[in-house]
Parts: C-alpha cells; structure tokens; sequence
C-alpha cells in the first residue's frame, strides 16, 4: 500500500512539474542565457536554504548568491522566477517603469495591509496622499521635537562616557523609537511602555518574517497558521500594537474633542495640504475615496514604526561606528558641525542641517557601505525590455542587488570596499550613473521616509560628535553582516565614549 502511494505521489510529482514547465516555457526561454545556480525541478534554488532558520545563515547564502554569478542572474525560487541585476541603467529602467511598481508577492509576510504591500491605484492614491506627511514644511515642524529629544540623550549617553568600550546600538534604537512616536505618533512612549522591553519585541518580528520567506511550505497561509512559527509572529505583532493603539486612541480622543467643541474637525474641509501622519490617516479613513478602515490605520502606523525606527537606528550606530573607526574622519565632521551649530543651547534647524556637507558626506558613505536594505524586490505586471539582449516577462521578480552594486569596483573605484567619504564630492557624484547608489531605491516607490531619515541622521550626528570624542577597538575587516529583510552589524556599535 505504501509503495502504491508513494508511486502516485511520483507520478503526480512528474505531472505537474511537466506542466509547471511547459506552462511558463516562454519565461524559461526568456532568461536562457543568463547566468545562476543550479535549479531543482520544483523548488528551484531554495533547496541552499534548508536548513538556514537564522539571520546570519541565510545572510551568506545570500551573499554568495549576490556575488557568485555575473548579472542579470537568472534563477527559480519555488514558483517565482528570479531575475538579480546590479547595474545601474538596468536598475533606472526597473524602477521607473509603471509595469515594475508592485512589491514581490513576499511583502505580504510583514502581515500589514499599507504602503509596503499595496498595489496599483490603492497604493498610488494613498502614496499621493501619505506624501504630504513626510513633506519638508511637515518635517520642519518636528525640529523642536528633534532637539529636545536629542538633549535628553545626550544627557543619558553622558553617564555613560567613561571611556569604557560598550554597544552603544541599543540605545541608538531608544532614541530613534522615541523620535519617531513623538513626531509621526504624537505620543511620548515612556508614558505608555518600557522601551527596552518593547525593542525586544519589536526585535523577534523581522527574523520570523524572513524565516517564511525562505520555507517554501510556509507560503501556503493554511499551513503557516498551524506552526509553532505563526503563534510567535502573531504573539509578537500583537503586543507590538500596543503602541499603535495607544497613539490611534489619542488621537481619536482629540478629534472627538474638537467635534465637541468646533463642531468640526481641524483642516476637515482641505484634504489635500500637509498635515501630520496621524491627522492625514484620519482624514483618509473618513474619506470614502479612500476605503480605508481603522484597522488599515493601524497597519499604516504599524508599517511608520517597523520601517521607519530600526532602519534608521540601524544606520545611524553604523555612521557613529564608522566614525569611531576614522579619528580624522571624526575630527572634520566635528570642526564641521562647530562652525555650523557650536551652541549647544541653540536649536540645530533644518537649515543648518543642509549646511553640514562633509557630516552629510560621511553618513551617505556609511550607507553604501552598509545600507540597510541591500536587496530591492519587485514583481513585473507586464512585460519589460530590460536591454537590447533581454525582455523580462510579466510574473518575473526582479531583485535589485544594491549592496552588490555599491561596491562595485567598476563604479567606485578599486578600493570600493574602503570607507572614504571623499566618493561622494560633486566632481565624483558626477562622474558616476545617478542609479548606481540607491539607499532608499528610486524612482515613484522610493522610500518615503528617505528624508526623516536623512535628518535624523544629520541631528544625531552632530549632538554626538558636538558632546563626545568616540574611538573603538574594531576596524572595517572585522565587521559581519547578516540579513534579515534589513542588513545588520552584527558587532554592534561597540564604542567607548569620552566628554569633550
């Protein structure tokens, strides 16, 4: 019995991989004469996954792959097929295309109904709208935040300038987190949680979705529901709403308030001028147009906290570890920011922010080298000529390998692996393709938070480098990575801090 079962499981086996083939024959042919790793009937690639449950073992096989074969790299991934590129024209052609839009059918693992999965005129209309949010006027209006939050931790980092060597990336993540809520949230989080506690859960969200990326027979929800894996992932992302609740609460508490008061909401009758996240989110949930419902609200909030605090955390340790790791580096960025802000009892502007060049230099630097996300996914919803040699077909995933492409010694030079802020002078950006650094991708679907970002860098930056001389005992070689949707340090920002 068991060997006639195990026959027609064969049998069906061999059925349907004979149609899997011969139903997507074109796309076969499409990439014929690409490079990549050997592909098992079925399954594809994955089978260099089994077995890879952790960040750091997937992040080498990933690795490898994104260094092992010359692009565009051709290969199956289960049912998908996977095209890698890493040069810059292919990269501007991806990602202005109206046909290369859609995130990979992956994005839905992060289990939020918003901008990072949404599709098509849902996701442009919200965008459009979202926008406004993280305009420039919106985020000028957070420097008082930004200033005040920046010297209580300056104030918290300096009981800890003893000069004793310390990873410093924790509390890079508490501040970042603390900005983010009391700007796009409106909330102060100590008045809600334990910070420290709410980083750890936060912290055992990314690995479990990247785990189901790689399990084949995960991606079936059924499935999934019943793993050990889906009760922690679920366990988790629920007491991360916790926060979100908290500011929707709020929220929803003032605009109550004010119908009470004004008989009306504020700014209700234009919907189209910049507003603060929470208010445009209200907006829009009331707005039928829209269809957007408060739990969707959630999820957006949800996606401003996973996206927005640890990506940026993350960056800024490894700018403040880079610069431990360049004294003379070091020493400019700080000769820089004293004749831009010296006085630590003025507010750093916006404007002075744009005036810090060479710290500007040094933070894009970092981001080549490290960038947060060095591996862009999207899904073709048509056909597209990449070249004069190849046309990808509608259904292709196209991973856009950016950490290969910044360190491409024929873009960047033969010391391309070496940390040297001098790459980004006008007379080196000019001679460069504009698409061959993309730190917060290109094109219509960039990140919309690329700017919030970049100025938080530059404030923390300046505050830290203004208040302390920093120095560690590690150099560039020893760094290690690992790769959990976002790109890690793995050594932490492992500083020791000193007064100036």
């Amino acid at each position: 019995m068991w060997l006639e079962l195990l026959g027609s499981l064969l049998v069906a086996i061999i059925v349907y991989g004979v149609y899997f083939r011969w139903t997507r024959r074109k796309m076969f042919a499409s990439v014929r004469e690409m490079h990549g790793p050997i592909n098992l009937p079925l399954i594809g690639y994955s089978y260099l996954f089994f077995g890879k449950s952790t960040p750091v073992s997937i992040g080498r096989v990933l690795y490898k792959l994104m260094h092992q074969y010359p692009t565009p790299t051709k290969g199956w991934f289960g049912p998908y097929l996977v095209v890698m590129l890493d040069k810059p024209e292919h990269c501007k052609t991806v990602l202005n295309s109206s046909v290369c839009l859609n995130k990979a059918p992956h994005y839905r693992f992060f289990g939020l109904h918003a901008l990072l999965a949404s599709e098509g005129t849902l996701w442009s209309s919200r965008r459009k709208r979202l926008n406004l949010s993280f305009s420039r006027k919106t985020l000028n209006g957070f420097f008082g935040i930004f200033n005040r939050k920046a010297r209580q931790f300056i104030d918290d980092a300096m009981k800890l300038a003893d000069g004793v060597e310390r990873n410093m990336s924790s509390e890079f993540a508490k501040w970042t987190l603390d900005n983010i809520t009391a700007t796009f949230l409106e909330l102060e989080i100590d008045d809600y949680v334990d910070k420290a506690e709410y980083l750890k859960k936060v912290e055992l969200y990314l690995p479990y979705v990247i785990k189901r990326v790689f399990k084949l027979h995960h991606y079936s929800d059924f499935i999934y529901h019943l793993t050990k894996d889906w009760t922690v992932f679920s366990t988790t992302r629920r007491n991360v709403r916790e926060v979100t609740w908290k500011a929707l609460d709020r929220k929803f508490a003032q605009k109550r308030t004010e119908i009470e008061t004004d008989g009306t909401t504020n700014g209700e009758e234009n919907t189209s001028r910049a507003k603060p996240l929470l208010d445009m989110l209200y907006d829009m949930v009331r707005d039928s147009s829209q269809a957007m419902t408060v739990e969707e609200m959630a999820h957006h909030v949800d996606e401003v906290i996973y996206a927005g605090f640890d990506t940026t955390a993350i960056s800024i340790s490894n700018v403040i570890l880079l610069l431990a790791m360049h004294p003379e580096v070091q020493e400019r960025v700080y000769q820089e920011v004293m004749a831009v802000c010296p006085d630590p009892n003025v507010e750093i502007t916006q404007e002075d922010c744009y005036k810090l060049v060479y710290t500007d230099m040094v933070i894009k630097e970092t981001m080549r080298l490290y960038p947060v996300v060095p591996l862009l996914v999207r899904s073709l919803t048509a056909d597209l000529k990449l070249d004069d040699q190849f046309t990808l077909l509608k259904g292709t995933l196209i991973a856009i390998a950016s950490g290969r492409m910044q360190r491409n010694p024929e873009i960047w030079g033969p010391q391309a692996n070496v940390f040297n802020p001098d790459h980004f002078l006008p007379e080196q950006i000019a001679q460069r393709h504009p698409y061959s650094y993309l730190p917060f991708s290109a094109g219509p679907r960039n990140c919309i938070g690329g700017r919030f970002a970049m100025l938080s860098m530059w404030l923390t930056v300046a505050y830290f480098v203004r208040a302390f001389r920093i120095r560690t005992l590690l150099r560039q070689e020893d760094l290690q990575t690992s790769f959990e949707m976002i790109q890690r340090v793995n050594n932490g920002c492992l500083v020791s801090l000193l007064p100036r």
